[in-house]
């Protein structure tokens, strides 16, 4: 996978909720070969059976038309 700004604050929003433990939002673009592309990720910790952090879960929603 080629990198890119996009894939950096991805990985950046991932540590983050890691460090924080706490869920956090973000705005992130992606350029496509079709242009720029833009996603509202949301992230949070998952825990284990013991209450500890065991990874970070994501979803995100296409929004670059609501942005024109």
């Amino acid at each position: 996978m080629d990198q890119n700004d996009g894939i950096g604050q991805l990985m950046q929003l991932k540590q983050e909720v890691l460090e924080k433990n706490r869920p956090i939002r973000r705005q992130i673009q992606f350029p496509l070969s079709n242009g720029l592309m833009t996603y509202w990720f949301f992230a949070e910790p998952l825990h284990s059976s013991s209450g500890e952090v065991a990874g970070v879960v994501t979803a995100a929603i296409e929004v670059s038309e609501f942005e024109e």
